[in-house]
């Protein structure tokens, strides 16, 4: 029933028309194949030659990319391109899409990559897309486009003779697209004829489409079994501006899948085995859908016709105006929404647009069309009713606006000031409201289009501190240039410094604050930032200027003054520091500890009534520390032990100070409790440590750690200690003294025997 076609990048375009939509048929018909479609496109460097002042590479792209979304779900698609990847090559002939079930969106994306380069190819394209097609076992047709004559080797007549009778039933259709010579006329027309084909001509993109809906008809018949048509009432005349949609559907009728078959305009044909199917339709520019449930039966022996009644919409033309009869508005929005049943639900959007005379085709009934300025901020809708059949042309009156233009200097008429942000309220009725923001944004002279009243426009410096709010006044229609006085500010520039003229120093952070008026007054923060020379931008005044080392100590503030209009560099001098750099080592020059804990005090004399401050403090085996210079107190402890030490150290300004601080070493001692020789650890012993006093002591002794489980580890300092066990639940107490050693992990266990003795 079908003949396998190839078709140039122009013969998909017949999708799109009832004549191809006469070739789509189910693949799973046991009497018909899907159709099968390889599209060559020629991709020459003549395909750079100009149409009404578009190239034809261009033309094509845009014409395949739009048919290919339409292409019939049951069509199998192929792209083979010739002479897009090399200049000069016979042999540049690709596949780029293999012959397959269509995937829409790589297709296209494919096809928008191709750029001619090289030469025209086409009689070894044409051999190698029916090859593909397997042209000596299946019926097949090629329909070519080619926009010149041969370039390679190959005679395209002495092809198709050898296609011909090689073949099953090979024909080939040859479209010359904008032919400017007569010896590729001739031997186009000589590929056509040698193969039984026809040889048509096209000059444009219009009488390219009607030469290649007469190729695709020649090239595919099918004898369609059902014919769809949509009207208003049984027996109308057809409907145009549709599409329609195919699905199978189960014994209950509810469709089953995606559609098989798919299409527009008035009188679709489809080939449709025996079955029950839905066939759905819309408008393709309104709202209207209908569906209806149809059944094929066996042994039809006519084409079936179908009607499906399609509600008819009507027109409704929208004019924004300010006033009944006046000139439409062009920067309006558009919503139609259905009116909801009640005040708890809302309309449900229908559709939507922009334009001064937008026209929608609607189902008739009752809507509400709300218009807004796209620009500015009036708003208006109205009820409209939409008649079957009928145009209306319905007013709605929108408020007229005015435009503001807003201008910040800082003295009347001044140059205006560029960088700063606008934001515009309305005025509260009283104290206890807030205005409600109507607009905002930024630039010198921003212009807003606003409902008429009077609004509060503030204005702040993008960069800096300055502020200002004033009442403006918009009229209905008029422009209205308003200026906002704003202070001038000025712009300090501080850099913290060692000496007065030295470098500046980056890793510092900035606060600036205003200066209290008295004791009972807090400063308040106006600016912070960081980096070694900041600069901001502040009102006049005197502020106070504050500087701290990022990671260290050192701090400083000063009082500085900004002059309004001036820039004004400040050196702020802050102590210098050193860096005191710490290891802990259980002999001098041995490896730096890893668990510790470090803190940094302040030294204090013994019978000073002061407390030592902590000034740092942290962890690791070599940390560093940047402060300022001076007498410390370092204390270090052994995180995991009971280890500790103390140092004096000093601190001398810019320098870096290595210190290592000697501590104890500390030994392990491991604890096992077992209920007898040899068997595993108890899991419910519970134990102390404990330091040892002499018999004859009045000391106490003191619990040094305590804790749980089968083989728990502690870091003591070396000596002697007492080890008490307990076992949970039991009445079992035992003591063992142990040995802590230096450097070293010792195990000791204490062993329960029957008598309760270890």
């Amino acid at each position: 029933m079908y003949k396998f076609a190839v078709l140039t990048f122009f013969a998909i375009c017949s999708a799109l028309l009832p004549s191809f939509l006469l070739m789509e048929a189910t693949a799973e018909s046991g009497s018909a194949q899907a159709p099968r479609v390889i599209i060559v496109l020629d991709a020459s460097g003549s395909m750079w030659g100009q149409i009404k002042n578009e190239a034809k590479i261009s033309i094509a792209k845009e014409v395949v990319s739009d048919i290919v979304k339409d292409l019939d779900p049951q069509t199998e698609l192929g792209l083979t391109v010739y002479g897009h990847r090399k200049k000069g090559d016979c042999n540049d002939i690709e596949a780029v899409v293999p012959i397959s079930p269509v995937e829409k969106t790589s297709f296209t994306n494919v096809l928008q990559k191709i750029s001619p380069k090289g030469k025209t190819p086409l009689s070894k394209a044409v051999i190698q897309a029916a090859e593909e097609l397997k042209y000596e076992e299946n019926k097949a047709t090629v329909i070519l486009v080619s926009d010149g004559i041969e370039t390679c080797d190959l005679d395209p007549c002495k092809v198709a003779t050898n296609l011909e009778q090689s073949g099953v039933d090979f024909t080939t259709h040859v479209i010359g697209f904008d032919i400017q010579e007569e010896d590729a006329r001739k031997q186009l027309t000589c590929l056509a004829e040698n193969t039984g084909g026809k040889f048509m001509t096209a000059s444009d993109a219009s009488s390219l489409k009607t030469s290649l809906e007469e190729a695709v008809q020649a090239a595919a018949k099918v004898e369609p079994t059902v014919k769809f048509v949509a009207v208003h009432e049984e027996g109308g005349e057809p409907i145009d501006m549709v599409s329609w949609h195919v699905f199978r559907t189960d014994a209950e009728g509810k469709k089953q899948g995606t559609a098989i078959h798919y299409g527009r305009g008035d009188t679709p044909q489809y080939e449709l085995e025996a079955g029950t199917y839905l066939a759905t339709v819309e408008s393709t520019r309104g709202k209207a859908k209908a569906e209806k449930v149809i059944v094929v039966p066996e042994g039809l022996k006519e084409v079936q016709v179908e009607e499906v009644v399609l509600a008819e919409e009507g027109k409704v033309k929208l004019v924004a105006v300010t006033e009944e009869g006046g000139t439409p508005l062009d920067q309006v929005s558009w919503h139609i929404h259905t009116i909801p049943a009640n005040d708890l639900q809302k309309g449900e959007v229908v559709t939507y647009g922009g334009g001064n005379t937008p026209e929608y085709l609607l189902l008739p009934g009752k809507y509400i069309a709300s218009v807004e300025s796209s620009r500015g901020k009036a708003k208006a809708e109205q009820e409209i009713e939409v008649l079957a059949g009928k145009k209306e042309t319905i007013e709605v009156i929108l408020a007229e606006e005015g435009k503001v233009k807003l201008v910040a200097v800082t003295e009347e008429g001044g140059t205006p000031l560029d960088q700063v942000s606008w934001h515009v309220h309305t005025i509260p009725a009283n104290d206890m409201q807030k205005g409600e923001l109507v607009t905002y944004g930024g630039g010198n002279t921003p212009e807003y289009l606003l409902l008429p009243g009077k609004y509060i426009a503030t204005v702040k410096s993008s960069r800096g501190k300055a502020e200002t709010k004033q009442e403006i006044e918009v009229l209905a229609g008029k422009k209205n240039t308003i200026e906002v006085i704003l202070a001038e500010e000025g712009k300090v520039k501080l850099v913290a410094v060692n000496t007065e003229g030295g470098e500046p120093i980056k890793e510092v952070s900035w606060k600036v604050h205003t200066i209290p008026a008295d004791d009972m007054t807090k400063k308040e923060l106006v600016s912070y930032g960081g980096g070694g020379t900041p600069e901001y931008l502040l009102l006049p005044g005197k502020y106070l200027a504050s500087v701290q080392s990022r990671g260290g100590k050192a701090t400083a503030e000063q009082e500085i003054e900004v002059i309004a209009g001036k820039k004004n560099t400040i050196e702020v001098v802050m102590p210098t520091e050193g860096i005191l750099k710490l290891a802990a080592v259980t002999s001098e020059g041995g490896p730096a500890l890893d668990s510790v804990s470090w803190k940094v005090h302040t030294v204090v004399p013994e019978d000073s009534m002061q407390s030592k401050e902590l000034v740092s403090y942290g962890g690791g085996s070599s940390p560093e520390y940047k402060i300022l210079p001076g007498e410390y107190e370092v204390e270090v402890r052994s995180i995991k032990g009971k280890a500790t030490a103390s140092q004096i150290v000093t601190v001398e300004p810019g320098k870096r100070n290595t210190v290592e601080v000697l501590m104890p070493a500390e030994g392990e001692i491991e604890l096992i409790a077992l209920e007898k020789a040899g068997a595993a650890p108890l899991k419910t012993a519970s134990w102390k440590l404990m330091t040892k006093v002499p018999e004859d002591s009045l000391q106490t002794s003191e619990t040094i750690h305590y804790g749980g489980g089968a083989t728990p580890t502690y870091r003591l300092l070396p000596g002697t200690y007492v080890a008490q066990l307990k076992v949970r639940n039991t009445d079992i107490e035992l003591e063992k003294e142990v040995t802590v050693v230096a450097g070293k992990r010792v195990s000791e266990k204490i062993v329960i025997t029957d008598e309760g003795q270890g």
